[in-house]
């Protein structure tokens, strides 16, 4: 669930920023759109490397995974 939120909280302000200012827009699609083809089940080893400790690597993980889907969706929702 701390994944989920966070993938949240951090994800749709950028998402929103990026839907209503065009400046906003062309400095950080960019690396959205390059992150975005990467599939959520290749985060995992990502995860396992960066944060080995149990609670952290999880929530790493579904934050990776739920991030990029949130700004995408929210710059599409305002755009």
């Amino acid at each position: 669930m701390l994944g989920y939120v966070l993938s949240l909280v951090i994800g749709i302000p950028p998402g929103l920023l990026m839907g209503w200012f065009v400046v906003a827009r062309g400095s950080a699609r960019r690396p959205f759109e390059m992150i975005r083809p990467i599939p959520p089940v290749a985060w995992i080893p990502a995860g396992d490397l960066l944060v080995r400790i149990r609670l952290t690597g999880k929530v790493f993980i579904i934050w990776a995974c739920g991030v990029v889907p949130c700004v995408i969706n929210a710059y599409t929702g305002c755009a």
